[in-house]
């Protein structure tokens, strides 16, 4: 999705302006959906209107907004885009949070070359399915 007008008229940059203009937002330990709705409002949109800006049915966003159904990560980048906030905003920073012990996961993962990423990864799906 570019700067420009989407396949349903709604100018992103417009939009944005809408968001900042009202600083509506729902509280950070909202739902996705909770804030997917809010944000959605917040820029004067209606359910279908959002959807068609995104190439979606009303319905699919519905599903999203009442977190009864998942959103691709390439849905969750046009939502970001056309309503201009962080991706972080619309799905929450709870995501995230690491523990100091997944961060040093992360860490020794970085630190690896592609052939031991590899070997990494086998084991750690390896590992995740014995039994606690």
């Amino acid at each position: 999705m570019g700067e420009t007008t989407s396949p349903v008229g709604f100018d992103a940059a417009m939009i944005r302006t809408r968001m900042r203009a009202r600083r509506a937002v729902a509280p950070p330990a909202a739902s996705f959906g909770e804030q997917l709705k809010s944000l959605r409002k917040a820029a004067g949109m209606t359910q279908g209107q959002l959807a068609g800006a995104i190439g979606v049915t009303r319905s699919a966003l519905a599903q999203w907004e009442t977190d009864r159904a998942g959103v691709s990560m390439q849905r969750l980048a046009d939502i970001s885009e056309l309503l201009g906030v962080p991706l972080e905003k619309l799905i929450g920073e709870s995501a995230y949070s690491l523990s100091e012990e997944e961060m040093n996961l992360v860490g020794t993962y970085r630190s690896c070359g592609p052939r031991s990423r590899r070997v990494l990864v086998t084991l750690a799906s390896q590992l995740s399915a014995l039994p606690v």
